[in-house]
């Protein structure tokens, strides 16, 4: 399918996208570790590609913090799986630098939607220490509401 250029990806990404393993977004104690993510979009944009993840981020610091992160990563951080089909998985044209391009919408398979969509969360870029500090304040102050 031909990538077009889009500014929102409402409609676009399907409720359950297929799971890739996506490397460096992630890390515990300072070790990196792959994590599993719904692949959400494929991007052009003019020094490659990019690919639009989600997956569902936790963390216990005293208490749970967990959220359905989505972010941007470069396509050569995503590793596909063996057998799993990516044909369905829209491609898209973006430009400017990443803080411009759509947020990405949450949608992860077997999604329990009344338990993560109230935590979702965007980044538009990785943090290689997994510590994601901007979002977990949001993710405290969530929970704060919540409770």
């Amino acid at each position: 399918m031909p990538a077009e250029h889009v500014t929102s990806l409402t409609g676009l990404v399907p409720d359950d996208p297929p799971t890739v393993t996506v490397h460096g977004v992630d890390s515990l104690e300072g070790s990196p570790r792959p994590v599993k993510a719904a692949l959400l979009v494929w991007a052009a944009y003019p020094e490659g590609w990019a690919a639009g993840i989600c997956w569902p981020w936790q963390r216990f610091r005293g208490n749970q913090l967990r959220a359905l992160l989505t972010m941007w990563v470069r396509a050569k951080q995503v590793e596909p799986f063996d057998g799993v089909d990516y044909s369905r998985v829209p491609r898209i044209l973006v430009s400017g630098g990443v803080d411009a391009w759509p947020a990405l919408p949450p949608a992860y398979p077997k999604l329990d939607r009344g338990v993560w969509l109230p935590l979702h969360l965007h980044a538009p870029r990785p943090d290689a220490t997994g510590e994601y500090l901007p979002l977990r304040a949001a993710m405290r102050e969530l929970s704060r509401l919540r409770s």
